[in-house]
């Protein structure tokens, strides 16, 4: 039905229904009626398939290759949602990278001290020291792969037990591309410091 479509297309693009109502130049309750009760005018029908760029008689009439249409092969958040996201997983590793090269690389250990105190007085450094591998490892690259999996979303056709992949869409949000590329730096940072921590240990037990 009408309704089941334009929701379909809404979701493949990662609108929500307000976004679409924006787009459409329509109000909200507008869609939610098209889409729930699939009750329509024409001139909502044209403006949600300018909005959506399809033909409008795809939206009433779908045909054969439209009923199979591509459709997503992961569920993902909007961009700027996983960016937001990856920000939060990824700002422990990213403090820890930065507060460390200011001491270590530019002679300003204001930052580090006052964290390295406040973990002291709070308790909290041991707890830190057990959390490590999860705030400095696993949560900035879960943050990595959820920007990836918003922002690289692969289609195809499922049939029975195999799916047929037909493409690749690329969505772009600036909030998105910041917080990843922050991540991926914070994750190759990390990854450079472990290797320099860890030859000195190897030399020595070579020695």
């Amino acid at each position: 039905m009408i309704g089941n479509r334009i929701k379909d297309l809404r979701d493949r693009r990662g609108w929500t229904q307000n976004h679409l109502a924006d787009a459409a130049e329509l109000s909200l309750r507008t869609v939610q009626r098209i889409e729930g009760q699939h009750r329509h005018s024409a001139e909502t029908l044209m403006a949600i398939s300018a909005a959506l760029d399809v033909d409008a008689r795809d939206l009433t009439e779908p045909s054969l290759a439209v009923s199979r249409e591509q459709r997503p092969l992961w569920p993902a958040v909007e961009p700027r949602t996983a960016g937001l996201l990856a920000a939060v997983l990824g700002a422990p590793a990213a403090c820890f990278v930065v507060v460390n090269m200011l001491k270590f690389g530019g002679g300003v250990s204001v930052p580090f001290d006052t964290l390295a105190t406040m973990g002291s007085v709070l308790g909290t450094t041991d707890a830190f020291d057990r959390a490590g591998p999860l705030l400095m490892v696993i949560a900035p690259l879960l943050g990595l792969l959820l920007v990836i999996a918003a922002c690289v979303r692969p289609y195809g056709c499922a049939e029975g037990r195999s799916v047929t992949f037909t493409g690749v869409e690329l969505r772009w949000h600036p909030v998105a591309f910041t917080a990843g590329l922050v991540v991926a730096c914070t994750s190759i940072a990390l990854a450079i410091y472990a290797v320099l921590e860890w030859l000195p240990t190897a030399f020595r037990s070579v020695g």
